[in-house]
């Protein structure tokens, strides 16, 4: 076992107050993979100490025993050729929701079905991004304004993500897509809540036998468009 990284390691996230699977959704990896690596199980490449010690805010040097200092040592000069830190991320799909109303997709649907791709932090992915690849969608509808997604914003699902009751989920329900809050009550029933009161309620009575499918937490919203000129 990599005793030492290990220890380092658990230091950092005590100190930090993160998990381990916090820090494994940060990596871009399972929390079963991000074990493996730190007991030993699997080569811990350079690249990976790297990842590593950027997530948790600091050095391969501390995490290699090489130094006690937990803390990025940089000379002035260095400070003043170091570009700012840029954070991990992935490269994500965006695609239009008539490209999720069918019965889902592999990674080589999302390529073709794919009308754009977006670089995202992986710290802001939600969670673990594998084994299915997360995507944005363009929101169509105000149903969900009441919880600040709008008509045109870019929604991220993540359907590695466990959703709970009262999470924004994006699901398909008789074919149709859409993104509704998820309630599951205990007598089987689902809500599926707008946040809108415009808007009325789905209530679906079984789910295990109705065409029901939850196809991703919705885990961030941003909005995409072009100004206007100032004259």
């Amino acid at each position: 076992m990599h005793v030492h990284i290990w220890d380092k390691v658990k230091y950092l996230l005590r100190v930090k107050g993160m998990t381990q699977k916090t820090l494994a959704a940060n990596l871009g990896i399972v929390h079963s993979a991000l074990w493996r690596k730190l007991s030993g199980e699997r080569k811990v490449s350079l690249d990976f100490l790297h990842k590593l010690a950027q997530v948790l805010g600091t050095s391969v040097a501390y995490l290699t025993d090489e130094t006690d200092d937990p803390k990025p040592y940089y000379s002035k000069s260095d400070r003043e050729e170091i570009p700012p830190l840029k954070p991990i991320q992935m490269t994500v799909p965006i695609l239009d929701q008539e490209a999720c109303a069918g019965e889902g997709f592999n990674f080589d649907d999302v390529r073709v079905s794919a009308v754009g791709w977006l670089p995202w932090p992986l710290s802001e992915m939600g969670g673990v991004t594998e084994p299915k690849m997360p995507y944005f969608i363009k929101v169509q509808g105000d149903s969900m304004m009441g919880v600040g997604i709008d008509d045109g914003d870019f929604v991220l699902v993540n359907p590695n993500v466990e959703v709970l009751n009262g999470n924004a989920a994006y699901v398909k329900w008789n074919g149709r897509c859409s993104i509704k809050g998820f309630i599951h009550y205990p007598d089987g029933r689902v809500e599926l809540r707008p946040a809108n009161a415009h808007y009325q309620s789905i209530w679906i009575d079984d789910i295990e036998n109705e065409d029901f499918e939850i196809l991703g937490k919705v885990v961030r919203w941003t909005v995409s468009g072009i100004p206007k000129d100032v004259i």
